[in-house]
């Protein structure tokens, strides 16, 4: 069968996502016949460069082999059973892991990163009323902020595009300036700005503290935002200024979790502290500069070896070895400082939990944790907040549920995909690959045409001066054609790969993407 076939099947019957269907009367669907790793193929044999990891969740690339194994064999053991009541091995041996990574207690599971939101929201706002605080009922997010597109969800959303339509459906909440470095005076670092806009949540919650449950945060990146990047100096004093006021902070690692920001959670990040000299050589001083300093690799290069964004808020280190240094912890177990590994799934790693550091009370996950197999999500959250809901009284408990809470299918190919992680020491390989990417990626950086081009772990992203009508489109119609799959937000061009792209990938990548430049600007 051909392309134009299942294009006309799939405009008769399916409503696609995120997309006015209208649109699809001249920008055509393009069906997928079949995947193997990065790579996308139709049923007329072309293929497609996927480097935007299919919406960000897959990590180490199609029908990936040790994934599909893990599958199969869990096929013969159980699909699904009601996590009401029951349990089962994947879900209890997940729930571990997970916990043992972060450091938090007990794990809650959804079904995409939406629910993720919805739970930890409701956690948050139920733990106040549990504790005999019903009055702090508010939630804070930054400005641009994109937390999911159901009604709670949608409610700490700050993009207008989402929002707008259904803002008579929505609970009210504040949005506080965002530390995205695009957006700092001329000649101001990103650490400065960071601690500029800390200043402001200090300020709100000064006065609405009394009211306020949470502030939930993207760390490090703000993806609908444009990938917008920040100093991970904000998370640092997040942390502290909500402990101060007696505010949940929710760490909303959706898309910057597993791996993505260069460490295993972007949490992490939160644990570096780096020299104000570090920050002033990795960071561009402005929003009209149109390139960092090819060493660095962007704005807030995280070379940390952690798994997760807010893990770097805990590592100290000099301005000589921020990229390298792991932190003192207070019950180390065993810190393989030489890999990088800090927060892999290895047991006798440094957890990110033991890195002296900070944490959020609530974590949210999702899109990569299965490596892009099957909807998953979970929010893991402090055995003081378990603890509120741990009651005779019926009502007390957290009555939150979905069908497919903690599917046996999903679980297995989580683990399967922590599993890569651990065998494959990826944190640390990433860091070579991003490194070569950013080298790559030079033509780009110096082209006349990009500003603001930014880098943090295995995310790039820049902005294109065209004059192109409706850019974006146009730029994914174009890219397709040198077989590549990328889809721009507004004018910001990005790339968010799988894990497992090669050198001649990304050169690959890059190579297509300076012809649409060319093209377009």
């Amino acid at each position: 069968m051909k392309n134009t076939d299942y294009l006309q099947r799939s405009l008769h019957s399916v409503w696609h996502p995120c997309s006015q269907m209208k649109q699809f009367e001249t920008l055509p669907l393009v069906p997928v016949a079949r995947g193997e790793g990065m790579w996308l193929y139709d049923f007329e044999g072309g293929r497609y460069l996927d480097a935007i990891s299919s919406w960000w969740v897959n990590l180490f690339g199609h029908c990936n082999p040790r994934i599909n194994a893990a599958l199969k064999d869990q096929l013969d053991k159980l699909e699904h059973v009601i996590l009401a009541g029951f349990t089962h091995e994947p879900v209890i041996r997940l729930s571990e892991r997970l916990s043992a990574l972060t450091g938090l207690g007990h794990c809650f599971y959804g079904s995409d990163g939406a629910s993720a939101t919805e739970i930890a929201l409701k956690m948050s706002f139920h733990y106040w009323r549990n504790s005999g605080q019903p009055e702090k009922t508010r939630f804070i997010s930054l400005q641009n902020s994109y937390h999911g597109e159901t009604i709670g969800a949608l409610s700490v959303t700050d993009v207008a595009l989402f929002r707008d339509t259904y803002a008579p459906l929505l609970r009210q909440s504040t949005q506080v300036p965002t530390p995205d470095w695009r957006h700092a005076e001329a000649g101001e670092s990103p650490h400065a700005f960071a601690e500029r806009c800390a200043a402001h949540l200090r300020t709100h919650l000064e006065q609405h503290h009394a009211e306020t449950a949470a502030f939930i945060v993207e760390p490090l990146v703000q993806g609908a935002a444009g990938m917008g990047m920040y100093d991970a100096e904000y998370l640092r004093q997040a942390r502290a200024i909500c402990d101060e006021f007696k505010v949940h902070l929710i760490a909303d690692e959706i898309a910057v979790g597993f791996g993505r920001t260069g460490t295993m959670f972007a949490f992490e990040q939160a644990n570096v502290h780096s020299s104000a000299d570090t920050h002033a050589e990795t960071a561009p001083p402005s929003r009209t500069r149109r390139s960092a300093p090819a060493e660095s690799g962007g704005s807030v290069s995280c070379r940390t070896g952690t798994m997760f964004a807010f893990e770097q808020a805990n590592v100290h280190s000099s301005a000589d070895t921020h990229a390298e240094a792991a932190s003192p912890s207070r019950t180390r177990r065993s810190a393989p400082v030489e890999s990088g590994d800090s927060a892999s799934c290895r047991p006798d790693t440094l957890l990110a939990s033991e890195q002296a550091g900070i944490r959020p009370d609530f974590m949210c996950l999702s899109k990569g944790i299965s490596g892009g197999y099957l909807p998953l999500s979970a929010v893991l959250t402090t055995d003081e907040v378990f603890q509120a809901f741990y009651h005779d009284e019926t009502a007390k408990g957290f009555l939150h549920s979905h069908s497919y809470t903690g599917n046996a299918l999903a679980c297995r190919a989580a683990l399967a995909t922590l599993d890569i992680f651990e065998q494959d020491g990826v944190i640390e390989a990433n860091r070579a690959k991003a490194a070569y990417l950013t080298q790559a990626a030079q033509p780009l950086r110096d082209h006349p045409r990009v500003k603001n081009f930014r880098h943090t772990g295995m995310i790039w992203a820049f902005e294109a001066e065209s004059s192109t009508p409706h850019f974006s489109r146009v730029f994914y119609q174009q890219a397709l054609q040198h077989e590549l799959l990328l889809r721009p937000m507004g004018n910001t061009v990005y790339f968010m790969p799988p894990y497992i792209i090669s050198h001649e990938e990304i050169d690959f990548l890059v190579a297509g993407t300076l012809k649409v430049l060319e093209q377009l600007c």
